[in-house]
C-alpha cells in the first residue's frame, strides 16, 4: 500500500531482471508491488463508487422536488379540463325526442364546455338521448336541448351530461341492409329457407284440413269404427308433423 502511495514510477523500472540477480526474491517484490498498486485501485474504485452514488441520489432528490409538483398540478388542470366536458344534472326528464330543459348545479355550471350536441347518458343505466343545445344559460345552469335519438324508455332524474357529436340519423333509420349482413352471419334464415318451409307447412295444414273432412263425411255416413280411428290416427301424426315444422319456423 505504501509503494502505491509514495511512488509513481513503472513497475519494469523498479524491477528488473539479470543472470547475476536472483529471480526469486526479485518475483516477490514484483507482486507485492502490483498488489499493492491493485489495492490502492480498489480503494479509489469504492471512494469513486461512493461519491458517484451521492451525486445521483442529490440529482434525483432534487429532480423529485423539482418535477413532482409541476406533475401534480398538470395532472390536475388536465382532470379539470376533462371535468369541463361534463356536467350532472338531477332534473326530472322523460327519455324520448323532442325539447328537454335541465338544470346543472352549482360549481359545475360555470366551467362547463358544450359543443352542438350533448348526450344525457342515465346514471347506472343504459338508457341515453342524444340531443341537438338550443341554449345554455349559465348564469342558471340551465341547459335547452332538443333529442333527436334516443336508446331506453322512462323517466330518470340522475344524468350525466357528455359531449356529444352529431348523429347519423340518415343511417341509422335505414332498413336496406347498408351492410350487407347476410344470414350465415347471424345464423338466420334465408328468405328461401323461410318461403320453403311455410310452402311445406301450408300443403301439411291443407291435408290435415282434407283429411279431417274426410273424417267428418265418413262419420256421418256411419263408417265402421275401425276405419275411423285409423284415419283419427293418420289426422294426429299430420298434425304432429304440422306443430313442428310451426315450432321450426318460429
Amino acid at each position: 500500500m505504501t509503494d502505491y502511495l509514495t511512488t509513481n514510477r513503472r513497475l519494469d523500472e523498479r524491477f528488473s531482471f539479470s543472470p547475476k540477480t536472483p529471480i526469486l526474491p526479485t518475483l516477490q517484490d514484483l507482486l507485492t508491488a502490483v498488489e499493492d498498486r491493485l489495492a490502492g485501485i480498489e480503494e479509489e474504485k469504492a471512494v469513486l463508487d461512493t461519491l458517484v452514488a451521492n451525486i445521483t441520489d442529490v440529482a434525483l432528490t432534487r429532480l423529485d422536488e423539482t418535477f413532482t409538483p409541476l406533475i401534480l398540478e398538470a395532472e390536475s388542470k388536465l382532470q379539470q379540463f376533462g371535468a369541463a366536458f361534463s356536467a350532472t344534472s338531477a332534473t326530472s326528464l322523460v327519455v324520448g325526442t323532442g325539447a328537454k330543459a335541465l338544470i346543472l348545479p352549482s360549481g359545475e355550471r360555470e366551467t362547463f364546455v358544450y359543443s352542438e350536441y350533448v348526450v344525457l347518458a342515465h346514471v347506472g343505466g343504459t338508457e341515453s338521448m342524444t340531443c341537438r343545445v338550443t341554449s345554455y344559460d349559465r348564469s342558471i345552469g340551465q341547459l335547452i336541448v332538443t333529442c333527436v335519438s334516443f336508446v331506453g324508455s322512462g323517466t330518470f332524474s340522475d344524468w350525466k351530461v357528455l359531449f356529444g357529436i352529431a348523429p347519423n340519423l340518415s343511417h341509422e333509420s335505414r332498413t336496406d341492409n347498408p351492410h350487407s349482413v347476410t344470414a350465415a352471419q347471424v345464423n338466420a334464415y334465408t328468405k328461401t329457407e323461410v318461403d320453403n318451409l311455410f310452402t311445406a307447412s301450408t300443403n301439411t295444414q291443407g291435408a290435415v284440413n282434407s283429411s279431417l273432412q274426410t273424417q267428418i263425411t265418413a262419420l256421418q255416413a256411419g263408417s265402421d269404427i275401425g276405419a275411423l280411428q285409423s284415419q283419427i290416427t293418420a289426422l294426429q301424426t299430420q298434425m304432429e308433423t304440422l306443430i313442428k315444422q310451426t315450432r321450426w319456423i318460429g
